[in-house]
């Protein structure tokens, strides 16, 4: 998620994904266990372009050959997020 709030937007991650329950999922819950983070806002991606440009390209020189992005929080930030994706060169 692209944004200039990191911190705000982490917290929202981690109370909409407490609110749905996701953490509470088997699935989900064993691959944050298996990481050793509490939600899915500790693993999630949040930054400016560069910081998640960066993230992004460890995850590629990591080996990583698919990823999911989860377009969230208002038109700016989707739109931020959507414009960086559409143009990252991984």
């Amino acid at each position: 998620m692209v944004t200039s709030e990191p911190d705000a937007r982490r917290q929202s991650i981690a109370a909409a994904f407490a609110i749905a329950i996701a953490e509470q999922v088997p699935a989900y819950r064993s691959v944050l266990d298996t990481e050793g983070v509490a939600s899915v806002a500790d693993v999630s991606i949040v930054g400016n372009e560069e910081e998640v440009a960066a993230q992004l390209r460890r995850f590629a020189q990591a080996g990583v050959t698919e990823f999911t992005g989860f377009l969230y929080r208002g038109p700016d930030t989707v739109a931020r997020t959507t414009t960086l994706l559409a143009g990252i060169r991984l």
